[in-house]
């Protein structure tokens, strides 16, 4: 009798656990079946529902946007200000596709990178991106964004497309990619030199090696950028400095350089405190859960050594969290012991900038180039769908600040050396390659 009393309360924890490691473990695309919809011909809208979804998306704005203070004070504009004449630009557009011009103008205004409405493009990257996210992470949740029937008309989300892409990535990173990319360096290469899209890697002088990364790509598909990183690295370890190039990096996935780039490298863990600022509402919810943020804005600021021009800006938001990162050498690291020169430019941005911040701030690298262009602290922005047009829009959320009291929005990071940062000259022309291989003797 006792075995057939546990025998049923076996199978309910079985299934438990089940249920449990799929909320927390990340889930498969190639499982994606999204329902097939009717047939309908979207027409363009009516003066009243473009101006509609303008007020919403003013409005959402209004509510959760970090950086109104800010783009005030560096560009002299009043973005709230602007509302009558942002609704009479709106209510004059022609169509749908006019629509979602005029609206990216007037968000271009906020001067920030991260607030824009997604296009066709990038619809079906976001929505893969975010639903390979385990269902307890709130970033999941900006995948049933796209799922809805009104954003899927928009965007043309169907199996279909969503297959193709996830073929053309498979096949971009599968076995035979490398040989699809003419990877130079397979064999005999004694200007130890390796190249795909993404990435260069080839030696300055004898003392000096040099990477070149042209963007933080997707890391689900960054196989064959790990295969260069590891065959170059081991060529590379007993130099005397090694130059790692991010000009003309805008970002994308942060876990590029965390994950493989750095550790690959680094001969010792680098770690440093971020803090991030995050207003009050529903859209927030999850992420102020799961992120640990906590109330006492105020009496955290009065306790730190902030400028007040800070203190004044963060007062304004309600909850704060503080993010520790920590990079620790993988296994197979080059315990790099030379030296480490980290090239940026203004239009380092996003997760780019966030390697910039990090190595700014942990010394792990000396910066050389011009000031970046920021928005480098903080988590991935949020996304809503616009009530008529079902076009999405995309905007950050929160506020970051260094462990040295800048913030990232306003402060950007500065070079530890100041130097044209021009990258369009032949390597070993730029002033930025000169003044290192000077340096290095």
């Amino acid at each position: 009798m006792k075995k057939r009393r546990l025998f049923p309360f076996a199978i309910i924890s079985i299934l438990l656990i089940l249920a449990f490691l799929n909320f927390t473990s990340p889930k498969n695309a190639d499982k994606i079946d999204l329902p097939s919809l009717e047939e309908k011909e979207m027409r363009d809208l009516t003066k009243d529902e473009y101006l509609e979804d303008f007020e919403y998306a003013y409005n959402i704005l209004e509510t959760y946007y970090p950086y109104f203070d800010i783009n005030k004070k560096i560009n002299g504009i009043d973005w709230l200000g602007k509302k009558e004449s942002f609704k009479k630009y709106i209510g004059d557009s022609k169509n749908d596709v006019d629509f979602a011009l005029r609206m990216n103008k007037i968000l271009y205004e906020l001067n920030n990178d991260h607030t824009q409405i997604i296009d066709q493009n990038q619809a079906v990257e976001m929505y893969i991106t975010y639903y390979k996210m385990p269902e307890n992470d709130w970033r999941h949740y900006l995948s049933h964004v796209y799922e809805k029937e009104n954003v899927r008309r928009r965007y043309g989300l169907n199996n279909k497309k969503i297959n193709d892409y996830l073929k053309f990535n498979q096949y971009e990173n599968g076995p035979k990619a490398n040989e699809k990319n003419n990877i130079i360096g397979k064999s005999k290469n004694p200007s130890n030199e390796f190249k795909t899209e993404n990435i260069e890697s080839k030696d300055i002088n004898k003392k000096i090696g040099y990477l070149k990364i042209n963007s933080m790509t997707n890391y689900d598909y960054s196989t064959k950028d790990q295969k260069i990183l590891k065959s170059y690295l081991k060529k590379t370890k007993n130099k005397k400095s090694l130059v790692i190039d991010i000009r003309g990096n805008s970002g994308g996935d942060s876990r590029y350089w965390q994950d493989f780039l750095l550790p690959l490298i680094i001969d010792k863990p680098y770690s440093t405190n971020y803090y991030s600022f995050i207003k009050n509402g529903e859209l927030n919810k999850r992420v102020i859960s799961q992120e640990k943020y906590k109330e006492g804005v105020s009496e955290f600021l009065n306790s730190s050594d902030f400028s007040n021009d800070t203190k004044e800006i963060l007062s304004k938001f309600d909850y704060y969290t503080t993010y520790p990162m920590q990079i620790n050498p993988s296994e197979d690291s080059i315990k790099f012991k030379g030296n480490i020169y980290l090239l940026i430019d203004s239009t380092v941005y996003s997760s780019a900038e966030m390697l910039a911040s990090f190595c700014k701030e942990t010394k792990l690298a000396t910066l050389v180039g011009s000031q970046s262009n920021g928005g480098g602290i903080g988590t991935d922005p949020l996304q809503i769908d616009l009530p008529n047009s079902g076009y999405v829009l995309r905007f950050p959320k929160e506020i970051g600040l260094t462990e040295s009291g800048y913030i990232n929005e306003i402060e950007k990071t500065n070079p530890d050396i100041s130097i044209d940062s021009n990258r369009y000259d032949d390597l070993k022309d730029q002033p930025i390659i000169q003044k290192i291989i000077e340096i290095e003797g």
